[in-house]
């Protein structure tokens, strides 16, 4: 952060905005194949896990007109973070004691034919900070007592879709 006062209780600010995210989340995927005798409620967990960092600028300005009177503003631009990580399968336990008829004849652990559908693979994303514009107010009508109003702006409906997709899409 910089901050200076060209100007007796004028203070300008600026900052450099690391951001830093580590997003996981899991969800189930229902496991069904027509063709093939599996139980109705098999399912595998899918599990994302990424992380990554973005870069950006905020500003400020503070303006003390008087000793019972203060007013400011920010600014935050939009912060981009490009996102790298893993989606991971696991199978429920109950896959490892069920068994069904393998490629192959004879019986074979349902874990084994889901583990030929669902492979580790690396995924890519991003996400983003909105862009922020805030206002604030401080009055001072007496020593003792401080009244603040703050307003603050984000664009959070601007985010957009979250995407992630498999570095690998369309290959093994």
């Amino acid at each position: 952060v910089i901050a200076v006062e060209p100007l007796k209780g004028l203070a300008i600010g600026a900052a450099l905005d690391l951001i830093a995210a580590h997003l996981w989340w899991d969800h189930l995927l229902p496991f069904e194949m027509a063709s093939y005798p599996i139980p109705d409620d098999t399912a595998v967990t899918s599990r994302h896990e990424l992380s990554g960092h973005g870069l950006g600028f905020s500003g400020g300005l503070l303006w003390k007109a008087f000793p019972w009177l203060q007013a400011g503003v920010r600014f935050r631009q939009r912060i981009a973070c490009g996102l790298v990580g893993w989606n991971t399968f696991q199978p429920f336990a109950e896959s490892w004691y069920t068994t069904v008829p393998g490629p192959y004849g004879g019986a074979t652990p349902l874990t084994n034919v889901l583990n030929r559908f669902y492979a580790t693979q690396e995924v890519k994303g991003e996400t983003a900070i909105p862009r922020e514009i805030a206002f604030g107010i401080a009055v001072r009508p007496v020593r003792r007592l401080s009244l603040n109003l703050d307003v603050q702006w984000d664009r959070w409906s601007d985010l957009g879709r979250w995407e992630y997709r498999s570095v690998n899409a369309g290959g093994d």
